[in-house]
């Protein structure tokens, strides 16, 4: 999923934003370390378009991912890569 995400964007016809970030959002408490970076980088691709919207949409995550969200998304603003903070494998 991240892949077309990271392809089409999100909020459109082909990537709808609620089901990929609710998706998203229930995949980062998996205990599969490479489905919790998954989700982590969907959130990331969304966040790219959508920033004040994806904030929005995390108020209950977990303290330690939403550090590493912040990582991401600190990253983002920047204009600065955010792959390889974690492996999305």
């Amino acid at each position: 999923m991240y892949g077309l995400v990271k392809k089409y964007k999100i909020k459109n016809d082909k990537m709808p934003f609620h089901p990929i970030m609710d998706f998203a959002i229930k995949h980062l408490d998996n205990p599969a370390e490479n489905v919790r970076s998954a989700a982590i980088y969907i959130i990331g691709e969304a966040y790219r378009n959508l920033k004040d919207i994806v904030r929005a949409n995390l108020g209950s995550v977990r303290p330690a991912i939403m550090s590493v969200l912040d990582e991401v998304f600190y990253r983002i603003d920047k204009g600065q890569d955010f792959e390889g903070i974690i492996d999305p494998a």
